[in-house]
């Protein structure tokens, strides 16, 4: 049985999430790389374990969102 944590998956470059409506969305084990959040509204979204390397998230609303172990270099 193959996991969000066992299989990391890649989100695509060519999702546009800038200013969307993501509350409460599960992003765990992903790899959100360089993606571009910036004015999204990621209240209660769970990044658990995510790949946040260079994601932008410049006036976006992580309210209760949880980043346990995500990786947020250059973020």
């Amino acid at each position: 049985m193959t996991t969000a944590h066992s299989l990391r998956e890649k989100a695509s470059a060519s999702i546009d999430y800038r200013g969307r409506n993501l509350i409460g969305k599960n992003f765990d084990g992903m790899d959100l790389s360089n993606l571009d959040f910036s004015e999204a509204d990621l209240t209660g979204c769970s990044f658990e374990g995510a790949d946040l390397t260079g994601a932008n998230f410049t006036k976006a609303k992580l309210r209760d969102a949880d980043l346990y172990s995500a990786i947020l270099d250059r973020t």
